[in-house]
């Protein structure tokens, strides 16, 4: 079923499994609650585990997105999404996925599922526990990355990489005590032990800074395109952080970087600034870029969630129940993933041979089906020519961005790949019988 979906990415099963026994058998799976969703999604992070071998360590942005489907009668087993007054429904979902050092995705770390009711919380946010509120999934996330590490017996370190909503005392409290590195955007203006009342932005913000480095900002609608200059200031400092539901305090000793841009800021927009916490050791100008390129791969798991949703469509699907839902988006996920891995290799190592990531019956279909175009080759492509050649497929033409192949061309691509190559591959097992 996955190397099937792998091959023609869609939303509903109708889509992907067009023969009639093929799709019974699938829904079948689906709704078999035999099948634990957890041990397909076991499978698909020691596999990035295994890819991660041999790599010093590997960056884990972790972030949460909402799943919208549909749900008139209300008996999916969904909860709300958005705001309570708006009345969508849908499931929340907490991602992990694993990003090589090298910055090329290898797969899915871990994912927690819920559906939140509709009765609202009784408990002010400061007066219910870790484990009352919904900021509780991400140490989830991150618990289910770690443990799959230890069973894969990885020695590949992990990086975790969370945006301002994973700034809270609990997680904090984490990152100061973990082997493990813990990058986290600073969200508060916390308070800082012994610094006569300041708090930590103005603290950090009058360091000295310790280098620059030039950044490529792409253009966007909100933002113009320019090479923008910016500042490096870093330093310890010691927060001292309170639970509002004991009264206790914490001390927490971490890192502090703080990136920002200087004199390249348009004076209609606010200039580009990154108050960085971390358990990483920094005591140099490459330490702290080093932060701060580690964090930038944190946008990968946002380009995940936008794949997963447009180019696999996991929001059409129909299946009834929680469980059918989780185990199908599941699939998709690592679909996802692997479409994100195409692009990314293909940008960053197109020399290697396409065999990397793709099967051989795949590269064999690709070659035929680009021998109708040109003359045939019996060389195997790069996988940067075989990932465009797919895009290809999907109605890339590189004239409407002037950059490389996105997920959205090459998903399309790979689902008209997949007759091809399905029927290379039956020729293949055909022959084998003869012989």
């Amino acid at each position: 079923m996955a190397a099937r979906l792998a091959a023609a990415p869609a939303g509903r099963v109708t889509q992907v499994f067009d023969d009639p026994a093929t799709r019974e058998g699938a829904y079948r799976f689906l709704e078999n609650d035999k099948i634990d969703a957890a041990k397909l999604l076991k499978s698909a992070a020691l596999a990035s585990a295994s890819r991660a071998w041999g790599q010093p360590f590997a960056y884990v942005p972790v972030d949460g997105s909402s799943l919208y489907f549909a749900d008139p009668d209300g008996t999916r087993g969904l909860g709300s999404i958005g705001t309570r007054t708006a009345g969508a429904r849908g499931l929340k979902v907490m991602n992990a996925i694993v990003v090589g050092a090298d910055e090329i995705p290898l797969g899915l770390g871990h994912q927690v599922w819920w559906a939140r009711t509709k009765k609202r919380a009784r408990k002010h946010r400061h007066e219910r526990c870790l484990q009352e509120k919904e900021t509780r999934h991400w140490l989830t996330a991150i618990d289910g990355v770690r443990a799959a590490w230890k069973e894969a017996g990885s020695p590949c370190r992990l990086w975790f990489q969370l945006d301002r909503e994973g700034d809270f005392q609990e997680l904090l409290r984490f990152t100061s005590q973990s082997d493990d590195w813990v990058t986290v955007r600073s969200g508060q203006d916390r308070r800082v032990r012994d610094h006569r009342g300041r708090r930590l932005k103005a603290l950090v913000g009058a360091t000295s800074p310790i280098g620059q480095f030039h950044l490529t900002v792409p253009s966007s609608p909100h933002r113009r395109g320019r090479q923008a200059t910016i500042s490096l200031c870093a330093r310890e400092v010691t927060l001292r952080l309170r639970d509002k539901q004991s009264g206790a305090t914490y001390d927490v000793k971490l890192q502090a970087v703080l990136a920002r841009e200087s004199r390249t800021t348009p004076h209609d927009e606010q200039r580009i600034e990154w108050l960085l916490l971390t358990n990483r050791v920094v005591t140099s100008f490459d330490d702290a870029l080093a932060v701060v390129r580690g964090y930038a791969q944190r946008w990968k798991i946002e380009q995940f969630h936008r794949t997963w949703k447009s180019s696999c469509r996991v929001e059409d699907s129909q299946l009834r129940s929680f469980n059918a839902i989780i185990r199908w988006a599941t699939l998709l996920a690592s679909v996802a993933m692997r479409i994100e891995r195409l692009r990314d290799l293909a940008r960053n190592s197109p020399d290697e041979p396409a065999t990397v990531e793709l099967a051989a019956h795949e590269v064999e279909a690709l070659v035929w089906l680009r021998a109708r175009r040109e003359a045939p080759t019996h060389d195997i492509p790069s996988i940067g020519q075989a990932v465009r050649w797919i895009a290809e497929l999907g109605g890339y033409t590189g004239k409407s961005s002037g950059g490389p192949p996105g997920s959205a061309t090459i998903g399309r691509g790979l689902e008209r790949l997949e007759p091809a190559a399905l029927l290379v591959l039956n020729q293949r097992t055909h022959a084998a019988r003869k012989r």
